[in-house]
């Protein structure tokens, strides 16, 4: 039983009954597509505590196998400078720290709690000055009392909505020092949005990079929302809620297969050029029409009968003088008469299967 963080809102609660899945997915960028899509490539299970605790295992939380992940993926991908984007489930300190000490770090973007304890860099030590050091400076305002402090200087924005919109937002960023005793400490650049017209709840973004621009930051995570297509995609066209598979080790190769599956059917259609829909044009005096989604391309995929070359096309007819001629068909009975025949269009090939003998790499 866990809680749906789609449906759920601050003031209903919506519980859902599965298993849970944290998933590594590339935001890849689509010419003919223009927009970003994500790419799941890697999926883990999180069971929950009860289910370990039923069979006298450690409990490992979300976040400790997200931590696990994103070491895997460093070890990867070594020399790669890698961005991270999360939901407010990832705002820890330990997940955020483990990211800052690898070599070389990871950025993790997600959401601020307003009522998080921030503070300043810690001053010089003076000479001679016993003690240990500290480990912060004088604390900070919180994030509440920066929204409502009159003197708060913020900046107009006419953000781009993944919808396709233009809002208008002011925003408000500063660097700080996270803290909570226990856990370690970390330095993060914070970014404050509010909606002009009240419509909106304000909410806070955090960076693990403290010279990151804060106009990226926003541009970045409103990209998140593209992981959420990505699951409704798998749950449309593949099934994934509908699989009834019962021992374990089927559960826990059937979904990232499936994700997987959706990856490369998404990015398929960059390799087969006869099968890429077109980009909408815009008539003139009339609104742009929207840009192809996961969902029209599988739908001209199937169509078009290329398969997003998972199955190989079928090889045209021998169209060579001294190819071998087929057998003579049955002649048709005196009392039988023969059906009609109706011309039909040749049926759209695959260019990538038609230029070189590999179907599918």
């Amino acid at each position: 039983m866990y809680r749906d963080p789609v449906r759920s809102s601050h003031g209903h609660f919506v519980k859902a009954k599965g298993l849970r899945w944290v998933s590594l997915m590339l935001w890849a960028e689509v010419p003919w597509a223009r927009r970003v899509w994500a790419l799941p490539f890697l999926t883990v299970r999180a069971p929950s505590r009860h289910y370990h605790e039923a069979r006298g295992r450690r409990h490992k939380t979300i976040t400790d196998w997200a931590r696990q992940m994103l070491c895997v993926l460093r070890r990867w991908l070594p020399d790669r400078e890698l961005v991270v984007v999360g939901d407010r489930t990832y705002a820890t300190l330990r997940l955020l720290a483990a990211c800052q000490r690898m070599t070389p770090p990871i950025t993790f973007l997600t959401r601020l709690r307003l009522d998080a304890v921030l503070h300043d860099p810690p001053p010089p030590r003076r000479p001679g000055q016993m003690g240990r050091p500290r480990v912060v400076g004088a604390r900070q305002p919180s994030l509440q009392a920066v929204l409502a402090d009159p003197a708060t200087v913020w900046t107009h924005l006419h953000q781009r909505w993944p919808n396709g919109t233009r809002k208008r937002l002011q925003a408000a960023t500063g660097t700080a020092l996270w803290y909570h005793p226990g856990p370690p400490t970390v330095a993060l650049r914070w970014r404050l949005l509010r909606d002009p017209t009240g419509h909106r709840d304000p909410e806070a973004l955090l960076g693990t990079h403290p010279d990151w621009k804060p106009t990226a930051m926003l541009t970045t995570y409103l990209q998140r929302w593209q992981v959420e297509a990505a699951f409704q995609e798998v749950r449309t066209h593949l099934g994934v809620e509908t699989q009834r598979p019962w021992s374990e080790a089927a559960i826990a190769r059937t979904t990232p297969a499936l994700l997987g599956l959706s990856a490369g059917s998404s990015w398929s259609p960059t390799a087969c050029a006869g099968s890429v829909p077109s980009v909408p044009v815009k008539p003139p005096g009339m609104p742009r029409p929207p840009p192809p989604s996961p969902t029209s391309w599988r739908a001209s995929a199937t169509s078009s009968g290329c398969r997003s070359c998972l199955f190989p096309c079928p090889r045209p007819p021998p169209t060579s003088k001294n190819a071998p001629s087929r057998p003579p068909r049955r002649s048709w009975p005196p009392s039988a008469t023969r059906p009609e025949t109706h011309p039909t269009s040749p049926r759209p090939r695959c260019q990538l299967c038609t230029k070189s003998s590999l179907e599918f790499h």
